[in-house]
C-alpha cells in the first residue's frame, strides 16, 4: 500500500474503465462464458452474476488451494460456477444449489456447452434444507455463498460442517458494503436504478429522495443487511474460524467479499466517500480481527521511528494470512519489508518449520523491522536480506521453490520482481502485487509520466502474453482508500 491512493474517491464509471483496462490484459477472451451471459441474458435471468474478474478470482483461489471438492450456493446462470469447475481436475466435483427450477434449467445448458457437465452437479430446491442432507464423511475444500441474504447465517453453519479443516468459505458480500443515493422520478424510476446500479438492492427501498444502504450503518436494517451482520456475530464468536472482509470496487460497484478458514486442530451511482470506506472497514474488521497488542505495537514503532504510514491494512493483512495458511505455505518471499507489519501477518500463517525471506533496500527499515519482528517472536522463520531487490531476489536458487510471494515494493520495478517471482514460484505456486490500481490511474491514458503507474502497465503487458500464468486482479478500497491487488497463479 502506499500514500497515492489516499485521495477523494472515484465513481462507478471509472472503476468500469479500470477493470476493462486489467480485464484486457489478465482475461483472455472467453466466447464460452460470452455465450452463457448472452444465454442467461436471453432467458430472462438476472444480470446479477460476479464479474469477470471477481469470477476468474475464484478460479485462481480454488486452483491455488488445489481444491478437488466444491460448493456452491446460487448457481443462477451458471457463470461463478463454470470458473469454479474449470480449476477442478477431471476427478473433481462442484455441487450447486439453486432454488428455481427454470434458473437451473438455463444453468445447465451453460454448463453443458462449457463442457463442466461431467464435473457438476446441480441440486434444485431450497439450499436451506437440502444441505443438511450432505454428510460431511468426505469434506469439501471450497464453498462459495452467494445465494439469499437473510439466510447466511444457516448457510454458513452448514459450511463450516462442511469444508475440511483448513478449507476455505468464500461469499460475496453483495451490495452489503454498499451506501448510495439515488433520486427516484417518475414511474420506471425503479427499473433504470436497477440497470444503473446492477447489483444494488433496490426493492422496496427506492423512494421520492435519497436512499442509503450499508451494513456498518444502524439506519438500515433491510434482511439482507440483518442477514450479514448475524452472520459477522457468529464468525467473531466462533473460535475454529477466521475471516476477514475486503471491500472491492469494479465493473458491478461497490461491493465486497468475505474470505474464511476453518482452523486446522492444534493451530446513478452517487461519489462514495472514503470516511464511509473506512467506517465499513472497522465494522467489520471489529467482528474479525481480534486486539492484537503485537500489530499495533509493530505500526507503533514504524511510527515513531519515521517509517512511512503505507503498510497493507489490517483486513489485507488478514486477507495474506488466510492466503497463505489456506494453501499450506511453508516457503514465502516478500519484497519489500517496510516495518514487518505484512511480514508479521504472513510469518504467523507458516509451520513451525516454515521460512519467509524477506528484501528491503532501506537500513532504517531493517532496523525497524527487526525490532518488531524479534517483538512479534517471529525472528527465527524470518530473514531479512539488505538491498535492491532486483539484484538480491536473481541470488535465490529456484531447487527449493517457493509457495507464495508478495511484492509491494517500488512499482517501477514490478516486472523485474515478478519474472523472478515466477522463476521462484512452485507450478500452481501464487504471486500477489500489491498497489495494481492505484485509484484507477492505471487504466486512464491521461497519466503517462508516472514511473509507478508505468510499472504496473509494464506488468500486466508482461503476463498478458505468459502461457505459464493465470491471473486477475481485484481493486479494493477501505481505510487505505482505493488500489487493488493482482493475484497470479503459475501454470
Amino acid at each position: 500500500m502506499d500514500d497515492s491512493v489516499l485521495h477523494p474517491p472515484t465513481d462507478i464509471n471509472e472503476w468500469r474503465e479500470s477493470d476493462d483496462y486489467h480485464n484486457a490484459f489478465l482475461l483472455r477472451r472467453d466466447p464460452v462464458l460470452e455465450k452463457a451471459v448472452r444465454n442467461s441474458r436471453a432467458k430472462g435471468l438476472r444480470d446479477v452474476a460476479v464479474s469477470a474478474a471477481q469470477g476468474k478470482f475464484l478460479h485462481l483461489l480454488a486452483q491455488s488451494i488445489q481444491a478437488k471438492r466444491i460448493i456452491e450456493l446460487g448457481t443462477l446462470g451458471g457463470f461463478s460456477t463454470t470458473w469454479l469447475a474449470r480449476a477442478l481436475p477431471e476427478d473433481g466435483k462442484l455441487y450447486t444449489f439453486e432454488v428455481d427450477p427454470q434458473v437451473a434449467k438455463v444453468a445447465e445448458e451453460n454448463i453443458r456447452n462449457a463442457g463442466q457437465s461431467h464435473k457438476v452437479q446441480i441440486v434444485v430446491g431450497r439450499a436451506i434444507e437440502e444441505l443438511p442432507k450432505i454428510p460431511a464423511t468426505e469434506p469439501f475444500d471450497f464453498i462459495f455463498i452467494d445465494a439469499d441474504k437473510p439466510s447466511y447465517p444457516s448457510y454458513y453453519k452448514e459450511a463450516k460442517r462442511l469444508v475440511r479443516k483448513g478449507g476455505v468459505i468464500v461469499s460475496f458480500l453483495k451490495n452489503t458494503h454498499m451506501s448510495f443515493s439515488v433520486q427516484a422520478t417518475g414511474p420506471d424510476s425503479q427499473s433504470l436504478v436497477i440497470i444503473g446500479l446492477n447489483r444494488a438492492i433496490v426493492d422496496n427501498v427506492v423512494r421520492a429522495g435519497p436512499a442509503r444502504r450499508n451494513v456498518s450503518d444502524p439506519k438500515s436494517n433491510d434482511p439482507n443487511i440483518e442477514g450479514v451482520r448475524e452472520l459477522l456475530q457468529i464468525i467473531k464468536n466462533d473460535p475454529e474460524v477466521e475471516a476477514t472482509t475486503i471491500g472491492t470496487v469494479g465493473d458491478k460497484g461497490y461491493d465486497g467479499f468475505l474470505y474464511a478458514v476453518r482452523h486446522y486442530p492444534a493451530m446513478a451511482f452517487t461519489q462514495e466517500h472514503a470516511e464511509n470506506w473506512k467506517r465499513s472497514d472497522a465494522y467489520f474488521n471489529s467482528f474479525l480481527l481480534k486486539e492484537d497488542p503485537i500489530l499495533d505495537a509493530t505500526l507503533q514503532n514504524s511510527r515513531n521511528q519515521g517509517l512511512d504510514n503505507i503498510a497493507v491494512s489490517a483486513a489485507q493483512g488478514k486477507l495474506l494470512h488466510l492466503l497463505a495458511k489456506s494453501m499450506q505455505a511453508k516457503r514465502i518471499v516478500e519484497v519489500g519489508l517496510l516495518g514487518g507489519y505484512s511480514t508479521i501477518w504472513l510469518a504467523r500463517a507458516l509451520p513451525d518449520d516454515g521460512k519467509l525471506i524477506t528484501f528491503e533496500i532501506d537500513s532504517h527499515s531493517v532496523k525497524v523491522a527487526g525490532e518488531n519482528l524479534n517483538n512479534a517472536g517471529l525472528a527465527d522463520k524470518v530473514e531479512i536480506v539488505l538491498g535492491p531487490a532486483a539484484e538480491e531476489l536473481p541470488k535465490l536458487k529456484a531447487d527449493e521453490p517457493f509457495d507464495l510471494i508478495f511484492i509491494d515494493a517500488d512499482k517501477p520495478s514490478n516486472p523485474i520482481y515478478f519474472k523472478e517471482a515466477k522463476r521462484l514460484v512452485r507450478k500452481g505456486g501464487v504471486i500477489i502485487v500489491d498497489n495494481v490500481v492505484r485509484r484507477g490511474k492505471v487504466a486512464d491514458p491521461q497519466y503517462q509520466d508516472d514511473p509507478n503507474l508505468q510499472g504496473v502497465r509494464d506488468l500486466v503487458h508482461l503476463i498478458k502474453d505468459d502461457p505459464e500464468v493465470e491471473a486477475t486482479t481485484i481493486a479494493t478500497v477501505g481505510e487505505k482508500g482505493y488500489d487493488g491487488f493482482l493475484y497470479a497463479v503459475r501454470q
